[in-house]
């Protein structure tokens, strides 16, 4: 039997079923591409003199906390 043969209703069951498990295949294969890029990927370390710095901006400027008192 073709699919043109069948109702209208059924036909846009199979054609949403169809869309959804393609779209679910790509979801998860695109996630497996994210977490493998996220696994090779080498983040840059933060460079000694900023980390000076900001512990220097850090003593300057205390910053008091709010009380609601």
């Amino acid at each position: 039997m073709r699919i043109q043969e069948f109702p209208e209703t059924t036909r846009k069951i199979i054609l949403w079923s169809v869309v959804i498990i393609l779209g679910i295949i790509l979801f998860f294969w695109w996630g497996k591409g994210v977490t493998q890029t996220l696994k090779t990927t080498s983040f840059p370390k933060v460079p000694q003199e900023f980390q000076e710095n900001l512990q220097q901006t850090k003593e300057a400027f205390p910053f008091q906390h709010l009380r609601t008192e």
